[in-house]
């Protein structure tokens, strides 16, 4: 068997939300500063209760989608993420910044449903057991036929070792 890589497409995602919660801060930011407006559009006058719990509302929202940014953040930044699975005769390496992990021996294949998802279960070189699941959505529609013959294919190998 070659070397095959397969992109894991959750860091996409991360950067999606990051977007998604800047976009969300704003919104909130719009509705701080504009908030004595939104009440006249609304209600016709402007208590300054109101405004004032508009307001309210709107740095707690602000606070939490600006947790959300930094949380997401320092998640992508700290390189734990898996960006790349590297199926080849050696095992099979899920690569990060920090380290990858390599599994040398496939114990288990768990394939609950075999169109969305399958749980590895195998062995580190230091016989550190390890257990990870995989999905579609991280390997991609396009490529997870392939990805999990090849995760066969590498087993088979195995067993007849």
């Amino acid at each position: 068997m070659k070397q095959n890589s397969y992109s894991y497409m959750t860091t996409r995602r991360l950067v999606g939300a990051m977007i998604g919660t800047l976009i969300g801060f704003s919104i909130f930011l719009l509705y701080y500063l504009f908030a004595v407006e939104f009440c006249v559009a609304i209600w016709g006058f402007a208590l300054s209760s109101t405004v004032g719990f508009i307001r309210f509302l709107a740095t707690v929202m602000m606070v939490g989608w600006l947790g959300g940014f930094v949380a997401i953040s320092v998640f992508l930044i700290s390189g734990y993420n898996i960006h790349t699975i590297v199926v080849s005769d050696q095992g099979i390496e899920l690569q990060r910044r920090k380290g990858s992990i390599i599994i040398t021996r496939i114990e288990n294949l768990v394939e609950r449903n075999p169109d969305v998802s399958l749980i590895l279960e195998g062995m580190k070189p230091d016989g550190e057991r390890i257990s990870k699941r995989i999905s579609v959505t991280h390997v991609g529609k396009k490529h997870w036929d392939d990805f999990k013959s090849d995760l066969r294919t590498y087993r088979q190998q195995q067993q007849q070792n």
